[in-house]
């Protein structure tokens, strides 16, 4: 699930420099679902500053997130392209897992913020403390935001305080 203060909140996205706004982000009231400007992203599993989302079946990125409680902005490090991960394990992903998604270098730097920003400031590491990497900053000591995903459609239909987890739209 999403950082409490950032659900049912829409934050409009810059990039670039000087910043040119680039989409919004709404995040659902289930605090699962993510609005990306139209395309919708599931919340996976939050693991430090590192957010794997969801897109379908098995397709997952992750974003090194720089936010700050109480404060209506976080800069987003982007590292491209969803990756395929098959298969799928049942429940958070292991180290192992993290790192095939995360120990790359961010390759974009956004910023998220309710108001018009003046600059985008990079985020100070975007690689998970327990991975190797070949071109990202490695962040020297882990924080204390990971989350788990559920892994019952029970669980998830009956509970609003849940940990993050994927969700499918049945039609």
């Amino acid at each position: 699930m999403f950082p409490d203060e950032l659900i049912g909140k829409l934050f409009n996205v810059y990039r670039g420099s000087p910043p040119i706004f680039s989409s919004f982000w709404f995040f659902e009231d289930d605090g699962v679902v993510l609005d990306l400007g139209g395309d919708p992203a599931y919340c996976h599993q939050i693991t430090d500053q590192f957010y794997v989302l969801s897109y379908g079946e098995n397709k997952f990125e992750c974003l090194t997130i720089d936010f700050t409680p109480g404060e209506n902005k976080f800069t987003i490090g982007d590292r491209g392209i969803p990756k395929v991960v098959n298969p799928v394990p049942p429940g958070a992903f292991n180290e192992t897992v993290l790192c095939s998604l995360c120990s790359e270098a961010t390759t974009t730097f956004d910023l998220a913020i309710v108001t018009e920003p003046t600059e985008i400031i990079p985020i100070k590491c975007d690689v998970p403390y327990f991975c190797t990497s070949g071109t990202g900053t490695i962040c020297e000591t882990p924080m204390t935001t990971t989350k788990t995903p559920i892994t019952t459609t029970e669980k998830l239909m009956t509970t609003r305080k849940k940990p993050c987890a994927r969700r499918r739209k049945h039609p």
